[in-house]
């Protein structure tokens, strides 16, 4: 229910801003068109079984949403909105990142990354962290490595 909520609110303030939103790339899209596409992550492996990673894709799909003709976009997850361009080709390149703390005391940075081609299906996920410098006795970073597939378009773009 808070994913279909999520997506129509997006739909609704892109109808509100009057802008078009088509479900993929069209041919012959007028100037301006904006695309949106829903994401789900399907697979999410950290580099180690005792790893908690601060990801943001899992718990709910997102919504990447660009300019038609490439440019500026945005992905977002449960609030968390990844930044960055889809290519007029439809490559795509997202970065998110958090700061957190966590149980051995240190402040860390997470840098997510979702990159690929939107023709593909399916989106590569990246997930590295990090203390914040200056700290000390800060346990070992980890890694992920995951997969978002790009979700079907519904049958009719909405205009």
């Amino acid at each position: 229910m808070r994913v279909a909520l999520g997506v129509g609110l997006l739909l609704c303030i892109a109808l509100a801003l009057d802008l078009t939103v088509e479900a993929a790339t069209p041919a012959g899209r007028p100037p301006g068109a904006m695309c949106a596409q829903e994401l789900k992550a399907v697979r999410l492996t950290p580099s180690s079984s005792t790893c908690w990673v601060d990801e943001h894709v899992t718990s709910s799909n997102g919504v990447l949403t660009w300019p038609c003709a490439g440019g500026r976009a945005t992905a977002v997850f449960s609030g968390s909105t990844f930044l960055g361009e889809v290519s007029a080709d439809g490559k795509v390149d997202l970065t998110l990142e958090t700061r957190f703390d966590f149980k051995d005391g240190c402040k860390w940075r997470s840098t997510q990354t979702i990159r690929g081609a939107l023709k593909s299906d399916r989106l590569s996920y990246d997930y590295r962290e990090e203390p914040l410098e200056g700290q000390s006795g800060c346990m070992a970073a980890c890694r992920a490595a995951g997969e978002i597939r790009i979700r079907p378009p519904p049958e009719q773009p909405v205009k």
